[in-house]
């Protein structure tokens, strides 16, 4: 119960650690930046009618499918799902998250059915989330969109946007969400609050820290943890084999408590008042 209450507050500190990055109190702004103004007037983003929180001047509420093209994957019939693994690995959703059984593929696709190291994906059905993809060359599937950004965004700021599930769906894993997949119509349509360029990089930068302290402190969490289970079980070892407190010389020995227990026993079944029981043995 004690490590998921320590899972809960670390994930409890990702989520504010998203939040301020998103409302532009993680790392201050720098006055020497391109504001985001600048930003849309040259690669055509529109603006957003929505504006779910305060930002700070420089930045700009746009709407998402302005700036980024989600690209569906292919659906695929049973018999082009094949095991030869000679072949192009398919990637499907539960790749990404539990499922360690690939299928591959001989089939020749337009280019934009397939993603390399380095694509940012998004799987939108039964389990959700961004990806930056480090799997090697594979092709992947249709519940899988590949995002294909503007300029005008940094891919690593807008993952950590998208880790966000309340800012895809609006709830957390930890308060529970009854939704099973997302419309890219939806998704496109998400207001985006877009910094300048050098600051959604600076953004990234400080979360991915964060992030990676966050990890080292849970490591440790766990380290800890396991060592204490593992003293735990060595004490109650020493313990029972009197290893774990010096013995007294004074103390009265074990034979001796025996047989005053073996006489007791003796008299109270003379006395009728307790039946035979079994030897006490050593």
């Amino acid at each position: 119960m004690k490590t998921n209450t320590l899972d809960f507050d670390a994930q409890a500190l990702r989520e504010k650690i998203l939040d301020l990055a998103m409302r532009g109190k993680l790392v201050p702004q720098d006055p020497n930046d391109e504001p985001a103004s600048e930003l849309m007037k040259n690669n055509d983003l529109k603006s957003s009618d929505e504006k779910p929180h305060d930002i700070p001047d420089s930045w700009e509420w746009v709407v998402l499918g302005s700036g980024v093209k989600f690209i569906n994957g292919r659906a695929y019939k049973k018999v082009e799902l094949l095991e030869d693994n000679s072949l192009t690995p398919v990637l499907r959703v539960g790749n990404l998250f539990t499922n360690s059984s690939w299928y591959y593929s001989n089939l020749n696709l337009d280019s934009d059915k397939y993603i390399d190291n380095g694509d940012l994906i998004y799987a939108w059905s039964a389990s959700f989330g961004p990806r930056i993809w480090d799997g090697g060359h594979v092709i992947y599937h249709y519940h899988i969109w590949k995002l294909i950004l503007d300029q005008a965004i940094d891919k690593n700021y807008l993952y950590y946007f998208l880790l966000d599930k309340r800012n895809v769906i609006g709830e957390t894993d930890l308060h529970g969400s009854t939704m099973k997949h997302i419309t890219k119509t939806n998704i496109e349509h998400l207001s985006f609050p877009l910094p300048p360029l050098s600051e959604q990089s600076r953004i990234a930068a400080k979360i991915a820290q964060l992030f990676a302290l966050l990890r080292k402190v849970e490591s440790s969490i766990q380290q800890y943890a396991n060592l204490k289970d593992l003293l735990k079980s060595k004490l109650l070892d020493l313990a029972m084999r009197g290893k774990l407190v010096d013995q007294d010389p004074n103390d009265e020995p074990a034979n001796v408590l025996l047989d005053k227990i073996k006489a007791e026993k003796d008299q109270l079944v003379k006395e009728k008042k307790i039946k035979s029981l079994p030897e006490i043995t050593d």
